[in-house]
């Protein structure tokens, strides 16, 4: 067996049975999801957490990286010392950071205050933008996070494989025409396979070099791509 394989496997297994003891008592489900932008799996506590990371995260072009449950925040507030853990922390293609809170509604009212006053506390004297997310933000997008988790399908598909050519090809492609749609793109480049296209573009996407218009439908040859300006 391959040794590579192997150790992925074994860091996954490790990585999961981690994310199952840290539950506790609490019989919350885990959400797996595959980063493109990353180029690494992430564990998520809650399904609001993933649907947070696919609609905000993944294929938003605005954002450069991101930190899955970073390390813990200190803050100091009313000559107190307060720990508290974030969801994810942004850093945008713009220079800025952004630090993000999913609320799934489920805290007492007393915790959550307590949470949102060491956060807000912390990201001011850290001179960086707070958000909050809610059941209210994020459960409208459901359907919009499962067409890009169809497309992060794709990407996964040729993960361990570079596919130079293919992508050379596309970026090409995508500034010289800088929109159109994925069928475009098939037709102009028959010498590649359509799902190798569509990973390589996904991936290409998940790095903020175009935009993938899945607002209405699910990724296929219809679907609109828009080239962004990298800065």
């Amino acid at each position: 067996m391959n040794a590579v394989a192997t150790t992925l496997k074994s860091q996954q297994r490790f990585n999961v049975l981690r994310a199952y003891r840290a539950r506790g008592k609490h019989n919350s489900d885990m959400w797996l999801g595959y980063s493109a932008k990353m180029n690494d799996d992430f564990l998520f506590p809650s399904a609001i957490q993933y649907l947070h990371w696919l609609t905000v995260l993944e294929l938003n072009p605005a954002v450069r990286s991101f930190i899955i449950e970073p390390e813990i925040v200190i803050s100091y507030d009313d000559n107190e010392t307060r720990g508290t853990r974030l969801d994810a922390i942004v850093h945008l293609s713009n220079g800025s950071v952004e630090w993000h809170e999913v609320k799934a509604g489920t805290s007492s009212i007393h915790s959550e205050r307590s949470q949102h006053l060491a956060q807000a506390a912390a990201s001011s004297s850290a001179g960086v933008t707070y958000k909050r997310y809610t059941n209210d933000d994020l459960t409208p997008l459901v359907a919009l996070g499962v067409r890009i988790q169809k497309a992060l399908c794709y990407a996964e598909v040729v993960r361990f494989r570079s596919e130079t050519e293919a992508s050379i090809a596309l970026y090409s492609k995508i500034q010289t025409y800088r929109q159109g749609t994925i069928g475009d793109l098939c037709e102009e480049l028959p010498l590649f396979d359509a799902p190798v296209l569509y990973g390589v573009l996904v991936r290409i996407a998940a790095k903020g070099a175009v935009r993938l218009d899945l607002s209405k439908t699910g990724i296929s040859r219809s679907t609109v791509w828009f080239a962004e300006d990298m800065t």
